[in-house]
């Protein structure tokens, strides 16, 4: 070896042993953060929906959740319920609120269901709404009640 190649070699055992370079090792993993988008309002109404399915007992956390959903975007919709998109806001909320009576009737969660199906015939009158109101009279008939 030659005298220049042997400094080199002193100078990288040097750097090593100082700490200012380190051995051969592959790079460690980087750490990629993926920024999530927040869920669409039919998005989060499944998740809630199959949250309130999953739920042990009829009236627990997954229930309120869903319910305070349906209060808060009934709210936002119902300031001016003549203009055609909030009429569709308020359909869609009527939908939410009869696939939430449909999940507690499936848990035998008769009271649940017969409460909210009555709702549903409470809220929504009015002609764009009949659709709803007949669903929630055929779910309350299926319930006996």
């Amino acid at each position: 070896m030659t005298i220049a190649g042997r400094a080199l070699v002193s100078c990288a055992a040097l750097a090593l042993l100082f700490g200012c370079a380190a051995p051969d090792r592959p790079a460690p993993p980087t750490i990629q953060h993926y920024a999530r988008r927040p869920l669409s309002g039919p998005q989060r109404e499944l998740v809630l929906i199959e949250r309130y399915r999953g739920e042990r007992g009829c009236k627990g956390a997954a229930y309120a959740a869903a319910r305070r959903y349906a209060q808060d975007h009934l709210d936002a919709v119902v300031s001016e319920p003549t203009q055609p998109e909030r009429v569709a806001g308020a359909v869609r909320n009527g939908r939410f609120r009869l696939a939430v009576a449909q999940a507690a009737a499936r848990k035998r969660c008769r009271e649940v269901a017969r409460e909210t199906y009555r709702e549903v015939n409470d809220i929504f009158t009015g002609e764009p709404y009949a659709g709803l109101r007949q669903r929630a009279k055929t779910g309350l008939e299926a319930l006996g009640g």
